[in-house]
């Protein structure tokens, strides 16, 4: 049972590692993430549970490490965002005047002449004014046993400043840390509502036309079969197809394209897309949550779910991070006194120590910066479904393509009949368009309007298609067999070797060849040029797979500059040599192909890639990543994304460990103040979090 919930109140990223790890730990959960940018938490239990049962379970691990977030159960409705600006900002304004209160006190007593006993009382007030949130929150972890996080760190660095007498210090590093928390929270939720913006997709409202007067409900309200009006410059708010009115849309939202597409009565829309022309009248053909809108929302937000190996390794490091280096402070505190009798000296440098043992700049930093390259993605029309999927994207060595439908248009033209000479030309294509009337494949359909009659069902007696060979049938009491050469001569039908550039299909009547025909497709424009793209982006190897013969197979590589090419394919032939391009490849395998007939081999490669066919429901579901406006062009795209995510994910955590390292060198030395790590600390993680949030401008390139 997978369960999809909101966290609310967590505010530590390190705890959020610590929480995950707990919950994963229980027998009764078969599967646990929890993903800290977008406050969800997703749940697989091995067994049925009822919601309120299963939060209060996961409430009691979770309050062993923070007891005041609570759970609720996620239902996709969106908050207003003016709404929950106020209320941060409301929040924060409290914070603010605590700090205001707490440095005016502290300036006073550092400059004011007066008794000393007045002077230490206005530290004193002055810190408990800032500590008193984090020393409470100290307490209640203590007494739940897992009292190891920041919270104590600053309460005891900041405690352990005021024993030895260093009064600023310890006032300033809580002020400096409360700072440096809200500021951290306001980036972070910044940042989050900015990508939301960016992917806003969702209508609050849809103005529904009933008995001739509109009428406005919420998209979810609407059923199949309604007609809705949307008004120039409107989003349309669901799928659905025009029945008045024309002009033009714009999908950008949806595919990144920039142009807007012309449409008319009879076209089918998306949700999502803006209308720019005149009112239409669009007639709903899928509830709201079967929409496009609604699947490519839910998409992204669970694709921030899924964890990249760089996160991974962070969520380790960060474990065992903290206790190296509390156990150096242990060691500076009381090892170097031995010999220098400066006991409160190297105390005071032990403190520093403790200060710059959060983890928290490092751990939030990888998440932020991936989830921001997932925004930009699917703005471009990139539906990268993973982190860890646009992480691999980066490693991709070798790409396989897919031929119909992928490199070339997939819309087959015949260009040549050719009947023996016992054979009535007419008679050939009736039986041969009788028999491709069965099938739904591109070259039956290419094959279909060369018949000009009527096909009457009745006359089929029997039909049978053998997925990529060929179709056996018994039409006005002929057996007829169409398909490829092999599949032909399988039925122990004698054909002559036919050379022709393109697809060859033929046909026998009753056990006696009688012709064929010859289908040809043509190549997508701009292929080539995606191609070298693709190239620069450090993919060396192409490869294509088809199930036409090698000559035509040949011809379309030679065009396109590929090498390698595998033709007279089945479609179980396919996974096959996949997994040998795979085992022979030094780096990942990307198979690009239309998302219809190739899901085993899209789930089978590393980054599987399909066709978004304008956002129809097999290519959204099947692969890795859905090109939103079927174009390989953009596919470079989301390798220059990748890499540019990983670059900033990976300077984020050497700017963080770098930093701290410094502070610490500089601490041992006595050139740092206790103050300076706290800002060191506070000012990491927000440096951190404005270079992860760099990947949203590049959006505007």
């Amino acid at each position: 049972m997978k369960r999809k919930y909101n966290i609310n109140d967590l505010d530590c990223a390190a705890c959020s590692v610590k929480i995950e790890k707990a919950i994963n730990e229980f027998d009764e959960i078969e599967q646990c993430t929890l993903d800290f940018i977008n406050k969800k938490l997703y749940v697989t239990t091995v067994d049925d549970w009822q919601d309120d049962k299963l939060i209060e379970f996961l409430e009691k691990i979770i309050h062993i490490f923070e007891s005041e977030v609570t759970l609720n159960i996620d239902n996709n409705t969106q908050q207003d965002s003016k709404k929950t600006n106020f209320n941060f900002f409301k929040s924060n304004y409290f914070e603010l005047l605590k700090i205001i209160i707490a440095i005016t006190l502290t300036v006073i007593s550092s400059f004011v002449s007066m008794a000393s006993w007045i002077n230490l009382s206005f530290y004193i007030v002055a810190y408990l004014i800032v500590a008193y949130g984090v020393i409470i929150k100290t307490l209640k972890k203590i007494k739940s046993k897992n009292f190891f996080d920041e919270n104590l760190l600053m309460t005891v660095a900041s405690i352990g400043a005021l024993i030895i007498g260093s009064y600023l210090e310890g006032v300033m590093v809580m002020v400096l840390y409360n700072l440096g928390e809200m500021f951290q929270s306001f980036a972070v939720e910044k940042s989050r509502k900015n990508i939301k913006e960016m992917l806003s997709l969702k209508v609050s409202y849809a103005t529904l036309i009933k008995n001739g007067e509109e009428h406005q409900c919420k998209p979810e309200k609407l059923k199949i079969g309604d007609q809705i009006i949307v008004k120039k410059g409107e989003r349309i708010c669901i799928d659905g197809i025009i029945v008045a009115g024309s002009g033009y849309i714009d999908t950008s939202m949806l595919t990144g394209e920039s142009k807007p597409i012309k449409i008319s009565e009879g076209s089918a829309v998306l949700g999502g897309c803006i209308n720019t022309g005149n009112a239409l009248i669009i007639k709903v053909t899928k509830k709201f949550d079967q929409s496009a809108v609604a699947k490519i929302m839910e998409l992204v937000e669970l694709a921030s779910a899924s964890k990249p190996k760089s996160e991974k390794f962070i969520t380790k490091f960060a474990r065992i991070y903290t206790p190296i280096v509390m156990a150096c402070a242990l060691i500076v505190a009381f090892i170097p006194p031995i010999f220098t009798g400066d006991i409160v000296g190297w105390i005071y440098k032990a403190l520093t120590f403790l200060v710059l043992s959060c983890p928290c700049a490092i751990v939030i930093s990888v998440p932020l910066t991936f989830f921001s390259g997932l925004g930009v993605c699917a703005k471009r029309g990139l539906l990268v479904k993973g982190a860890n999927v646009l992480e691999n994207i980066a490693d991709v060595d070798t790409v396989v393509f897919d031929k119909t439908g992928t490199l070339t248009k997939g819309v087959f033209e015949v260009q040549k009949i050719h009947v023996t000479e016992n054979v009535d030309k007419d008679m050939f294509i009736k039986f041969l368009c009788y028999a491709e009337s069965t099938s739904n494949h591109p070259i039956a359909k290419s094959i279909m309007p060369l018949y000009k009659g009527k096909i009457f069902a009745s006359k089929i007696n029997s039909c049978q298609e053998i997925s990529g060979k060929g179709i056996i049938a018994n039409i006005e009491n002929k057996d007829v067999v169409v398909g490829s050469r092999e599949f032909l001569i399988q039925h122990k039908i004698d054909i002559p070797q036919i050379t022709e550039c393109g697809t060859i299909i033929y046909m026998a009547l009753n056990g006696l060849y009688s012709g064929y025909v010859v289908i040809s497709d043509s190549i997508k424009p701009n292929i080539k040029n995606s191609l070298q793209k693709l190239k620069k982006c450090g993919v060396n190897n192409f490869v294509m797979l088809t199930g036409d013969d090698l000559d035509t197979a040949n011809a379309v590589a030679n065009q396109l500059g590929i090498c390698k090419v595998y033709a007279g394919l089945m479609p179980e032939d396919k996974l096959d040599i996949l997994k040998q391009v795979m085992a022979d490849a030094k780096g990942k395998v990307m198979y690009v192909g239309d998302g219809i007939n190739d899901a085993p081999v899209l789930m089978a490669s590393d980054v599987g890639v399909s066709m978004g066919k304008n956002g129809s429901d097999i290519a959204i579901e099947s692969g890795d990543l859905v090109l939103m406006q079927d174009d390989i062009m953009t596919l470079s795209g989301a390798f220059k994304l990748s890499k540019k995510t990983i670059r900033i994910s990976i300077e984020n955590i050497v700017f963080a460990l770098v930093a701290k390292c410094a502070i610490l060198i500089l601490g041992i030395f006595g050139i740092s103040a206790l103050w300076m790590a706290v800002l060191a600390d506070v000012g990491v993680s927000f440096v951190a979090i404005l270079n992860a949030t760099r990947m949203l401008y590049l959006n505007k390139k």
